[in-house]
């Protein structure tokens, strides 16, 4: 794994680079919380940006006369238009989006598009990941599935955190309501199972967003699955169940799905025929890489770049407009194991 000062070295050396390499490209960006600016929660899964780096970010692209489009209007300037442009969009459905983003982006008129886990918006998931965090935040040794896993450094932590996470990430949904209360109970917490529910948005914010003129809404699953592990009946009513649900709750007709995760080896080959199936026109993986007319060929395929903590700087956000990332990638690709679900045993001691 590339350190993330050399990851921001190297990006924003492309940014810098992009400044001698005209483009004309599109790009759709993927985010997930927004935290306030003066915020000390902790981020070990490093997917929180603060909002203070979303309006940086904003005034950036609009500076250097980038246009910021909805999702629909993004794949129509990408069969044509020599206007550059970005999409944002946001994953899950953390109430800190409306609580937040929401304020910097109607302040600037921006539109956005939230892929909402229906299953975190009705309260049948817990957003988990809260509690665990708040637990490796708090204890320098932590219990759970009866191994005691070291929690005394930044490095610890880290190791804690991913391990942990994937042994949720491969829980059946029924089963993550109760691994969660085991969390808090064998370690110290300062949150409980209602405070991991609350962290999700609710239907009236939803609604709110809708009626705004601003925010789009789009499917991202009932309960967040590594799909690719799913049989066919599993992926419908994922999908489809989730598409109803913002039917009849948010009073939506989502035309868009994102993938939880996003990669190949995540997503599998039957998902995007069953979300194409589920009455959906378009849905997004986490390829990182620009948005151009050949990629509405594959419609149920399209490309989107996740910017995390480390990603807070306009400089990597050029870069990665500029399409210099993803031309590298293809000269030096790099093979990634595939996600397995981890057995908590001795040896994380």
């Amino acid at each position: 794994m590339v350190p993330d000062s050399v990851y921001g070295a190297i990006m924003r050396s492309l940014g810098v680079l992009s400044w001698f390499h005209r483009h004309r490209h599109g790009l759709v960006l993927c985010f997930h919380s927004v935290t306030a600016s003066d915020s000390e929660a902790v981020n070990f899964g490093r997917m929180a940006i603060r909002g203070e780096f979303l309006e940086r970010m904003i005034v950036d692209l609009r500076r250097r006369g980038i246009a910021l489009v909805s999702l629909s209007e993004a794949l129509k300037l990408a069969t044509a238009s020599p206007q550059p442009f970005i999409a944002l969009t946001f994953d899950d459905g953390y109430r800190d989006n409306y609580e937040i983003a929401y304020p910097i982006l109607k302040k600037f008129d921006v539109p956005f598009t939230i892929f909402v886990t229906t299953g975190l918006i009705d309260r049948t998931l817990p957003m988990w990941w809260h509690v665990l965090e708040d637990v490796i935040d708090r204890n320098v040794f932590i219990e759970y599935e009866g191994v005691t896993l070291a929690s005394s450094t930044k490095r610890a932590k880290a190791v804690a955190y991913r391990l942990i996470s994937e042994y949720f990430r491969h829980l059946d949904q029924r089963n993550v309501i109760s691994a969660t209360d085991a969390l808090i109970a064998k370690n110290d917490s300062r949150l409980t199972r209602a405070d991991a529910f609350d962290q999700a948005l609710d239907w009236d914010m939803i609604r709110e967003m809708a009626g705004s003129g601003l925010a789009t809404f789009g499917g991202h699953t009932v309960s967040h699955p590594l799909l690719r592990q799913l049989d066919r009946a599993s992926l419908v009513a994922e999908i489809g169940d989730c598409r109803h649900r913002l039917r009849e709750a948010g009073g939506i007709k989502p035309a868009y799905f994102a993938y939880p995760f996003g990669q190949d080896k995540e997503v599998g080959a039957l998902a995007p025929a069953v979300t194409e199936e589920a009455g959906f026109t378009a849905a997004f993986t986490t390829h990182a890489r620009v948005l151009r007319s050949h990629d509405l060929q594959h419609p149920f395929r399209l490309p989107r770049v996740m910017l995390s903590r480390k990603a807070q700087n306009e400089w990597i956000v050029r870069a990665y407009h500029s399409g210099l990332p993803a031309m590298i990638r293809e000269l030096w690709p790099r093979h990634e194991p595939s996600r397995t679900a981890p057995q908590l045993d001795q040896s994380d001691r």
